[in-house]
């Protein structure tokens, strides 16, 4: 008669993976276990992780910010729940972030957060404010070619003002 009983796997970075049995072809003498696995179970927890240390599980705390996952780099080629996760977390907490951003290795493809910094903050600023100034100019531009077909004069003398103080730099 083949027994079985509950054993809980863990990945090679002992991060909780799954719940598997172990065998015994013998009434319990002898039993087969999967790699890496414990017959303790593990705490689950949606903010954390299990996490398989000194023969006990610890909770290891999620990220709740793109700041937490600077310095973690994940394998692009890893497919453990936890890298996976990970991965997904990281995804989550850059995406409308203005001051982290998600990169991926150049040779590895590996998966990291990296801090914008102060300078390129300050270029990222400052080409919105150039692009809003542009579309407004073209804005302007647009409507003074309407007014122009349109032979209305006053418009016109309006938009010419208007376009000459947003483009005119102090006299």
């Amino acid at each position: 008669m083949v027994l079985t009983k509950p054993v809980y796997v863990y990945d090679s970075d002992h991060y909780f993976c799954e719940q598997s049995f172990s065998q015994s072809l013998d009434d319990g003498k002898t039993w087969i276990d999967p790699p890496n696995c414990t017959e303790l179970a593990p705490v689950l927890h949606p903010e954390y992780w299990p996490k398989f240390e000194n023969g006990t599980w610890v909770q290891v705390a999620k990220p709740k910010t793109a700041e937490e996952c600077l310095g973690v780099v994940i394998s692009h080629t890893s497919d453990t729940p936890h890298d996976k996760e990970y991965r997904d977390l990281m995804e989550a907490l850059t995406k409308d972030s203005e001051t982290y951003r998600l990169r991926r290795g150049e040779k590895d493809q590996s998966w990291y957060v990296e801090e914008i910094n102060d300078l390129e903050l300050a270029l990222q600023l400052a080409e919105k404010e150039l692009r809003e100034h542009d579309s407004l100019v073209h804005e302007i531009e647009d409507q003074f070619r309407t007014a122009l077909l349109m032979d209305e004069f006053e418009r016109m003398a309006e938009l010419k003002a208007r376009y000459k103080s947003i483009t005119t730099i102090g006299e």
